[in-house]
């Protein structure tokens, strides 16, 4: 490759080295010398001869043609000479010389081969009618190779004065003449030469007024009558002098490149001429009309065609009944049933015209029922069809008219036909020259033809859209190319036609293109029983499945021992057993479906142990991501719980975003001071309780009410609840003691002075077994027991307190349990009030018959 460079390169410098010595911009240290001439004709010998006049010994003369150099045996010389037979080109020769290693141009030429001029023959003139422009043309004969000048000699006969034109090397030439009526007469002889010779033309003889081309006519009008049969009826006008002329006209069709020659008239000058013809033209389609004339004493010239006319020719009914199917929609309570007419539209040279619409009516008693007219647009024409109705019949037209009726069947299934099968042997070969290829077998020699349907697998909220075609009887094969896109399922169905009948259909599916399945199966895990398994897997949904299933392989992994097995399985299965399985071992299953293209993607995986399902959707991933998560969360627990920074620093946005009140820290009032000396003084007063005079009491009065539910529950003696209660507050007043505690009944006619305060209410739920329950201890409180807690009298203001304790019978507790609860309780009091406190009284039940009129409960009030 490189070397074929450097010559190309090579030979180009010696081209430009020639073409400037000739040029005269180098100077030669030589000559090259061509004899015979260097200018010859084509097949001749050639010598060429170098003649150099450097001194330069030793030294080399070389010659290039064209580039290349020419080997030459010839030892050193002054000159050196190269002979070439029979030469049939043109070459540039370059002469160099090689001194000292160094090379140099001597000088160089050019040698050119070619072919003497021949005689120019068929010389033609013509002249435009009113123009002074004579076009005259001929014919240069064979290829020169070389320089050919041509000259045009053109004399006056009447003047007697020649003209001489050059032509250059063109085979054409326009001379502007100088007309009269004295000067109409010339001669005219054409001459070519170049290097090699030269050669002349016959004379010609020119007569102005008989080459002159007459003026183009003008179509005025076209209109095509049909009658009987179609006529063309076309008028022109002529521009031209004086004489009679000679016209034609010729049509074609916008559809078409042929032109249709139809008459030649003879017509005079300055007047209108017209021309009616009887021709087949095809209905509703736009033609295209000329005319052209030439004068009668010399046809020798036509007119140019005048300018195109344009006509539509007229409509005419349909030729063919139009192609119909049929989709069938529900059935209504009267038996009639919905039947939606698909319709072909017609090919324009069947309409004939613009299809307005279509026409669907049946048959009854020989008359015609119109049942629905659809326009133009509505291929898909619904109409309602009467029960009885068995074929329905559709018509297209237009202006015109009606086309012939094509009927189809209406019955889904064939009615009255016994002996209406199906084509048969029905076969699909998908991917076949860029569509799919259906064969089958004529089923009854009485069938007339077939209808196809094929409607492609509606993906992505697409809507099916349904094509259909019809077939003639003597074919049995067809390849669907609409509407097709790879890896799509094409389903296909295929009926016969009968008179007033259609067959049931064959139905099948295809794919112009198989590609691999885009997504496997989803599997399953339906039963397992000791160390076996089903596993069950659905079809890949159509618009994923990517061609014909042609297998299933499932992969069973075994968890433990890493290990994988393959199973192979035909495409009808939808099952298959796992056998000889290890109990204490997890496997995964997953499955891939294969085409004609290959295998295909992975389905969902499948894990399970013999006997034992991971969850209700058997999906590995879920276990997988969530042991995942949890150790990722276990080990940054475990970082968070090592760096001290970090759990401060994640504590501070924790408490961020926690209310306050789940944190904040509250003092304990039993840690405070003021508390501890309470207690002191309540130590050292209850010690010394016993020396105090008893202090003026304030008429307490319990009340209770009854509830209906509590009336059903009190049963014995209301006095039972009296000792009950006396024996508890007995037992607290004497220290922990059992014992009699002495009360002041209140003064007669004093009444109920209540003592209220508004502090926080406090209300203390003891729950207290039934006496039964604890046999050894008598001293239980009963339920409904108030308790009132009276300071000692310090000289300043009296203050009462006043407590509800509510003890449930229902629920047992031991008594010792409720006397710390009761002693706390009176503990708080007391501190809270700054001394010891009297229990004073009791609630006492009152009989279920007693309403009281108060409350049933006492919050704690003080005064």
């Amino acid at each position: 490759m490189h070397l074929g460079t450097f010559y190309w390169k090579a030979s180009l410098v010696i081209l430009v080295l020639c073409y400037l010595i000739d040029a005269g911009f180098l100077k030669c240290t030589g000559k090259v010398r061509i004899e015979p001439n260097p200018v010859f004709p084509m097949g001749s010998n050639i010598s060429i001869i170098c003649t150099s006049n450097e001194q330069c010994h030793p030294g080399t003369l070389n010659l290039h043609l064209n580039g290349q150099e020419v080997q030459l045996d010839e030892e050193y010389r002054k000159a050196i000479q190269l002979q070439l037979q029979g030469v049939r080109q043109s070459y540039h020769v370059l002469c160099t010389i090689t001194c000292n290693k160094l090379k140099k141009v001597v000088c160089g030429s050019s040698i050119v081969a070619g072919h003497p001029p021949e005689s120019p023959t068929n010389v033609i003139c013509s002249l435009y009618e009113c123009s002074y422009r004579m076009m005259c043309a001929w014919e240069n004969g064979r290829y020169t190779h070389i320089p050919t000048a041509y000259t045009v000699h053109l004399t006056s006969l009447q003047v007697k004065q020649e003209h001489v034109f050059d032509a250059n090397s063109t085979s054409n030439i326009t001379i502007l003449l100088n007309k009269s009526k004295e000067n109409t007469q010339f001669s005219l002889w054409i001459e070519a030469s170049n290097a090699l010779g030269t050669g002349k033309s016959p004379t010609l003889d020119i007569n102005l007024d008989d080459i002159v081309i007459p003026a183009s006519p003008a179509i005025i009008d076209v209109d095509i009558v049909r009658i009987s049969a179609p006529s063309i009826f076309i008028q022109w006008r002529n521009y031209t002098s004086p004489k009679k002329l000679n016209c034609e006209m010729r049509y074609k069709s916008d559809s078409k490149q042929t032109w249709i020659l139809v008459s030649r008239v003879t017509s005079d000058t300055g007047f209108t001429n017209s021309l009616h013809v009887q021709q087949t033209l095809k209905a509703d389609s736009m033609y295209e009309f000329q005319v052209r004339c030439r004068y009668v004493p010399d046809p020798r010239y036509w007119s140019a065609w005048s300018a195109s006319f344009h006509r539509r020719t007229p409509e005419a009914v349909p030729s063919e009944s139009p192609e119909i199917w049929r989709s069938f929609g529900r059935i209504y309570a009267n038996c009639s049933q919905e039947v939606t007419v698909l319709i072909k539209p017609l090919d324009p040279k069947v309409a004939r015209g613009n299809i307005l619409g279509y026409k669907v009516f049946h048959k009854a008693h020989g008359e015609k029922r119109l049942i629905n007219i659809c326009s133009a647009l509505e291929l898909k024409c619904r109409t309602l069809v009467p029960h009885a109705v068995h074929v329905i019949y559709v018509t297209a037209y237009n202006s015109e008219g009606d086309s012939k009726p094509a009927q189809i069947s209406a019955n889904k299934e064939p009615k009255g036909c016994l002996d209406c099968p199906p084509p048969g042997n029905m076969q699909i070969v998908s991917s076949h020259q860029d569509g799919i290829l259906v064969m089958w077998e004529a089923p009854h020699p009485a069938v007339l033809g077939y209808i196809i349907e094929w409607m492609p697998v509606a993906c992505k909220q697409q809507s099916q859209n349904l094509l259909w075609k019809r077939i003639p009887s003597e074919d049995s094969s067809i390849c669907l190319k609409e509407n097709l896109s790879p890896g799509i399922q094409v389903n296909i169905s295929l009926y016969a036609i009968y008179l007033n009948e259609v067959s049931t259909p064959c139905r099948g599916h295809g794919y112009v293109e198989e590609l691999k399945p885009a997504a496997g199966p989803t599997a399953s895990l339906q039963e397992t029983d000791g160390d076996k398994a089903l596993l069950a897997w659905e079809k890949i949904p159509a618009c994923r499945r990517g061609g014909s299933i042609l297998k299933y392989t499932i992969y069973l992994r075994n968890i433990s021992e890493a290990t994988e097995t393959q199973y192979i399985v035909p495409p009808s299965e939808k099952k298959m057993w796992f056998y000889k399985l290890n109990p204490e071992t997890f496997y995964t299953a997953y499955i891939r479906a294969s085409t004609v293209a290959g295998e295909g993607p992975p389905g969902n995986i499948v894990g399970f142990k013999a006997g034992i399902r991971l969850n209700n959707n058997n999906n590995v991933a879920m276990l997988l991501a969530t042991s995942f998560g949890a150790i990722i969360l276990t080990v940054f627990l475990l970082i968070i719980i090592s760096r001290k920074k970090i759990r401060s620093s994640v504590k501070k946005i924790l408490l961020a975003w926690i209310p306050i009140w789940l944190h904040e820290k509250v003092p304990k009032a039993e840690n405070s001071k003021a508390i501890e000396t309470l207690k002191k003084r309540f130590e050292f007063v209850t010690s010394s309780s016993l020396l105090l005079p008893l202090v003026e009491e304030t008429l307490v009065t319990e009340v209770h009410e009854t509830l209906p539910e509590e009336e059903t529950r009190v049963t014995g003696d209301k006095n039972q609840y009296r000792e009950d209660v006396t024996c508890i507050l007995g037992y607290l007043g004497n220290g922990g003691h059992s014992g009699n505690v002495g009360t002041d009944p209140p003064q007669p006619g004093s009444g109920y002075k209540p003592q209220i305060s508004n502090p926080s209410p406090t209300e203390v739920a003891l729950h207290a077994g039934s006496p039964q329950e604890y046999p050894g201890n008598t001293d239980v409180p009963g339920a409904g027991t108030s308790l009132v807690f009276l300071p000692w009298d310090d000289g300043a203001e009296r203050n009462v307190w006043s407590l509800d304790v509510q003890f449930d019978n229902n629920v047992p507790l031991h008594f010792e349990r409720k006397d710390r609860l009761l002693a706390s309780i009176i503990q708080d009091s007391a501190l809270l009030q700054g001394g010891p406190a009297w229990i004073l009284g009791s609630a006492i039940r009152e009989d279920p018959e007693t309403k009281s009129y108060f409350p049933q409960t006492f919050q704690m009030h003080a005064q």
